[in-house]
């Protein structure tokens, strides 16, 4: 029975395989385009397990970057990796958005690239995007900051493709009734994926 046990929480950590920090993180955006970057302090961004989210990010009072109105940022398909003590964040190819310029009265179509992504052993996250919203030159968005606090609870329970949670397990793979309020734990998907979760 000992062996059996074993061998199911050593098969389920690596069907679990690498997952960083989830939840919000607080920090700094620089914006540049072109010239001198622009700090914009006291930014929180969520990062969940398959994607990045800035929200709200208001650039209109900075004369030299052409955004009005407050830009908003979803980087899906996320995949994480583990690196060392700490991860890289990556994602193929770019994501469409919509953005509000000064030079047009409609928003226009961009395209945002993850450059770079990257979680270090001490939980700093450090995210390098690329913004093409068809100008002379590109719009760079850097944002460095640490973990700030948890995403809203029964985030977890859906994953991508609209696969539900099935069941939850301690980090030692003991079968949990309910998803914990808080800690480390383990979330299984019906669609076969399974998750390491910190709350």
């Amino acid at each position: 029975m000992k062996k059996i046990y074993l061998t199911f929480v050593l098969a389920l950590a690596a069907f679990v395989g690498a997952a960083a920090q989830t939840g919000y993180y607080t920090g700094t955006i620089t914006v540049a385009l072109g010239g001198t970057p622009i700090e914009v302090p006291a930014q929180t961004i969520a990062l969940s397990s398959t994607s990045i989210t800035i929200s709200n990010l208001d650039l209109s009072s900075y004369p030299t970057i052409p955004l009005a109105g407050a830009l908003n940022i979803e980087i899906d398909e996320l995949v994480t990796t583990q690196s060392g003590d700490g991860y890289t964040l990556t994602r193929e190819g770019t994501k469409s958005i919509n953005v509000l310029t000064t030079l047009s009265p409609t928003p226009i179509p961009a395209e945002v690239a993850l450059e770079s992504g990257s979680i270090d052993a001490d939980g700093k996250l450090v995210l390098d995007l690329d913004i093409d919203a068809g100008l002379p030159v590109s719009i760079d968005v850097k944002f460095e900051g640490v973990y700030s606090g948890a995403l809203p609870a029964g985030l977890y329970d859906t994953a991508e493709n609209g696969a539900t949670a099935v069941a939850y397990y301690s980090i030692l793979g003991k079968k949990l009734n309910a998803e914990p309020a808080n800690g480390v734990f383990i979330v299984k998907y019906s669609n076969g994926k399974s998750l390491k979760v910190v709350k």
